[in-house]
């Protein structure tokens, strides 16, 4: 009985058929009607279902194939080895093993003589013979057979028809001898023999061997033979006339039977080539169960030490054991079992109901009363158990907070600007009020090497109304100038005409010195005079925009604190700079009137509930 598959007849009714073997994939089921895969559908654990039903007394064969290029579970290093994988992994070697051998019981067996026994079935798809030694079909056989006998009767049919001509030949010599005979005038007629002698016609033993069949033309003797015509004496009275036949020899068709004979030792010879291509086919056929032989050793009561030719084993060899009921794979150097049975293992459809002792196994892997729990409470839980990777992931921004009855809860995260106050004892968010609000970092800058300029070309959109830079430890070209300039394209381009910009500062050294400037026309907004870049000298400031976004003069006022180039004393200016043309500003730009930003770092903020 096979393992992995079975054939059915079909009925021409039903279109569904069972399915005879375990598996672990409906992917590893096959279905094939009269030898071809057809299309279907796996219905039940135990049964497929075929999109069109057999026609009546079609072969259905329903067999398990299962992959044997890929493992199905594949194994890595550190990882948990589950009895599911475990049992998948066996399961596809065992069924590997059982499709192989349904496979070895459906070859050719070699007998007791040492010829392959066929056990009563069909040899089909045999191609006809090309050398000398392979398999004749029936078709050959049959049609090559009718080709000799055809030849063979043609043979037998000249042969008669040659036998025939020369017994014409032969009465019509005794009938003219008869006549010369009654002449009672004889004179001196010496002894005319007429003679058709030893006429022999087909003596060439013809033979055909169609498969070892001999028709032999039989030595078809064509008997004119020495058939001696004596006109004796005969006499015309005249004048002593001789007539004498001399010996005619009639050989009717000789020739004919000869090419006969050589007609049908041609045939005997193609007969003869045929005979060698089935033997070899049959020695093709005996290697290739030879090969099979030695890997496939059959019923053995003990580890065998050689193969059935008395050669050493080779790996991957298989025997069945009949001591222990069990197959077995030779590893090259020992016997081992091809496969294992599942009698003592978990079965994955029961998800570990068919334990012996659930309690005992909960107890050697350690989990205790834990394993049976919903929930975990801190009685289960030891101390900094459960890391932050381990819990629950949200959305970005969110808060967790404990609601009134002491549970989890998360509250989702607020809009830029606004602010965390308690409401009923909970927390939630609420924008900023008139009163003001606080600053709301944007972006920031960090100048660690040269720039011409530092830009703001985003940020600066209209979600607050005042906007601040905090300009801290910045170092620029000595004794130059430090400019604003705006944009109002996203800093696709910077106003910088002649007299786009008007800014005005008060100032006053340490020195005792006032610094005040100003221009009602410039390039740009002169935020602080002859910056000092010495040893230790940096700038630092605050920048605030007024409702940028608006249509009209943008303005902003500054406080900053730097060192005079010139005295190098500590200059403090405040002042303001305004953009001579009514647009919305969306970028600013900071640089030097000449030379470049050394170092320094540059913060946008928002002011939230404005």
């Amino acid at each position: 009985m096979p393992y992995s598959y079975e054939i059915y007849t079909a009925d021409g009714v039903i279109g569904y058929y069972t399915i005879p073997c375990d598996y672990l994939s409906k992917a590893h089921i096959n279905v094939q009607v009269d030898g071809e895969d057809v299309d279907f559908e796996v219905t039940d654990t135990y049964q497929v279902t075929l999109t069109s039903v057999p026609a009546l007394n079609s072969s259905v064969r329903v067999e398990r194939l299962t992959p044997i290029d890929e493992a199905i579970v594949d194994y890595q290093d550190g990882s948990t080895l589950l009895a599911d994988d475990l049992d998948a992994s066996t399961l596809q070697n065992i069924y590997i093993t059982q499709e192989n051998a349904d496979k070895a019981a459906g070859q050719l067996n070699e007998n007791a003589f040492g010829d392959l026994d066929a056990d009563n079935r069909k040899v089909v798809n045999l191609s006809n013979p090309e050398n000398a030694q392979d398999a004749a079909t029936k078709t050959y056989v049959d049609t090559r057979f009718t080709a000799d006998k055809v030849a063979v009767d043609a043979d037998k049919t000249a042969a008669q028809t040659a036998r025939t001509g020369s017994e014409n030949a032969r009465d019509a010599a005794q009938s003219s001898a008869s006549s010369a005979s009654d002449d009672a005038d004889a004179t001196a007629a010496d002894r005319v023999q007429t003679g058709f002698d030893r006429v022999a016609t087909g003596e060439d033993a013809v033979s055909t061997n169609a498969d070892a069949i001999a028709t032999a033309a039989d030595r078809v003797q064509t008997g004119l033979d020495r058939a001696a015509t004596n006109a004796d004496v005969v006499s015309t009275g005249e004048d002593a006339t001789a007539t004498a036949a001399d010996r005619v020899q009639t050989g009717l068709d000789r020739t004919a039977t000869e090419t006969a004979r050589d007609t049908a030792e041609g045939h005997a010879s193609d007969a003869a080539s045929a005979l060698s291509s089935t033997q070899a086919a049959r020695d093709a056929t005996l290697a290739a169960f030879d090969n099979f032989d030695d890997r496939y050793l059959g019923d053995k009561a003990a580890d065998p030490t050689v193969d059935n030719d008395g050669d050493a084993l080779v790996a991957g060899s298989l025997y069945f054991n009949t001591s222990t009921g069990a197959m077995k794979v030779y590893t090259g150097t020992i016997w081992v079992a091809a496969y294992v049975s599942g009698t003592d293992f978990l079965a994955i459809a029961n998800n570990l109901s068919d334990l012996n002792s659930p309690s005992t196994a909960r107890a050697n892997l350690g989990l205790q009363a834990l394993a049976q729990l919903n929930q975990a409470g801190t009685s289960e839980i030891e101390n900094d158990a459960v890391t932050l990777q381990k819990m629950e992931h949200g959305t970005s921004g969110d808060l967790l907070y404990y609601g009134a009855s002491g549970e989890p809860l998360r509250l989702a995260k607020g809009t830029d600007g606004q602010g965390l106050k308690l409401s009923s004892g909970l927390p939630v968010w609420e924008d900023a009020g008139g009163g003001g609000g606080g600053w709301v970092p944007i972006q920031t800058q960090t100048v660690s090497s040269a720039v011409a300029s530092v830009d703001f070309t985003s940020g600066i959109d209209g979600t607050y109304k005042a906007y601040a830079v905090v300009m801290s430890n910045v170092n620029v070209a000595d004794g130059q100038n430090f400019l604003l300039r705006t944009s109002a394209n996203s800093g696709a381009s910077f106003d910088e005409g002649a007299s786009d910009y008007q800014w005005a500062h008060l100032g006053y050294d340490a020195g005792g010195s006032t610094q005040n400037s100003g221009d009602n026309a410039d390039t740009g907004g002169t935020i602080s005079r002859f910056v000092g870049a010495a040893t230790g000298e940096r700038l630092n400031g605050i920048l605030s925009l007024h409702d940028p976004s608006a249509t009209g003069f943008t303005s902003a006022h500054y406080e900053i604190v730097s060192f005079n180039s010139f005295s190098g004393d500590l200059t403090v200016r405040v002042g303001g700079v305004t953009r001579l043309a009514a647009a919305s500003v969306n970028a600013i730009r900071f640089l030097m009137s000449s030379g470049n930003i050394a170092s320094g770092t540059f913060t946008l903020y928002g002011l939230a509930g404005t």
